[in-house]
């Protein structure tokens, strides 16, 4: 065998079992190291989390890998490669209501990896966005229930100053009403008092003529 693949060789065998001693520390899960894929199923009890930039590096398989490959994925697992239980990347079947529930719970019973935190993350961004999402719909009603009372105070107030314009004319036409009948009343005494005099100067007539009769 030449150094090149005995090289390879055990930069293969090295990269199988810092994958396997990463798969138990995170899972609990001993998997033997020439056991180990980079592409597992769900009945392997594992699955790999990796960011989008290094998803290539486990796009091939262990055997057909390079020195280089291998090292690559040495120095990203637990950065940027990160062995989940595979029941995570699983969808509920089902939307009951519990959804929210189940993975709550999931990821409170979890290693604490990036990739649960990038889930819980996920969670509680989808938690607030919802609640955002009903405020708004809270803030719509109101503001509508504000629109509607400023229409009806504007409705007031409008017939409030109809209703002031309608006192002040009215108020104005009682004036004229009340001076209209202080000049009738002037009138009516005076006119009653030049009667009396009328009345007294014919009495004082009367009386004249006849003393002068009687003389």
């Amino acid at each position: 065998m030449s150094n090149s693949n005995t090289k390879r060789a055990q930069r293969r065998q090295e990269c199988r079992e810092v994958l396997a001693d990463h798969i138990y520390n995170q899972l609990g899960l001993t998997v033997p190291p020439n056991r180990i894929r980079l592409q597992p199923s769900v009945e392997d009890g594992y699955a790999w989390s990796v960011s989008e930039e290094k998803r290539h590096l486990l796009e091939t398989t262990l055997g057909r890998g390079t020195v280089g490959l291998y090292q690559n994925i040495i120095d990203e697992i637990g950065k940027s490669i990160e062995a989940v239980d595979p029941r995570i990347f699983q969808k509920d079947s089902t939307n009951d209501g519990h959804d929210e529930k189940r993975q709550k719970t999931k990821l409170a019973n979890s290693s604490g990896g990036f990739t649960e935190i990038i889930q819980r993350l996920e969670l509680e961004n989808k938690t607030l966005v919802e609640h955002v999402h009903n405020y708004s719909i809270e803030a719509e009603k109101f503001f509508i229930k504000e629109q509607e009372l400023q229409t009806r105070l504007s409705s007031i107030q409008t017939e409030a100053e109809a209703y002031r314009q309608t006192i002040k004319k009215l108020e104005m036409e009682l004036d004229d009403v009340t001076n209209n009948i202080v000049e009738a009343v002037k009138i009516l005494k005076a006119s009653r008092n030049d009667l009396q005099k009328e009345n007294s100067t014919e009495r004082f007539s009367d009386t004249t003529l006849t003393n002068g009769c009687t003389s």
